[in-house]
């Protein structure tokens, strides 16, 4: 069943139940990568000036999933100490 759903932006999403969001990024220097499959629902933006000063920008988008979610696709994250 495809319904649709307003986001806080304004922005109108066309969903399907149990549809999931694919999604891709990197580290800032690019030699890590990565996938994700995110719930929709747990997408959110935000427009605080702490998120505006965090990312530069007007607004930050943060997906909330857990790490079996998450896929790494090329690198090997370091660990510090």
């Amino acid at each position: 069943m495809d319904f649709e759903k307003a986001a806080p932006s304004g922005a109108v999403f066309v969903l399907s139940e149990g549809d999931t969001m694919q999604v891709d990024g990197q580290c800032h220097c690019g030699k890590i990568t990565f996938e994700a499959e995110v719930d929709p629902e747990a997408v959110s933006v935000c427009h605080c000036r702490d998120c505006q000063a965090l990312t530069g920008s007007p607004f930050r988008v943060t997906a909330i999933c857990t790490a079996a979610d998450v896929k790494l696709t090329a690198g090997t994250p370091r660990i510090y100490r």
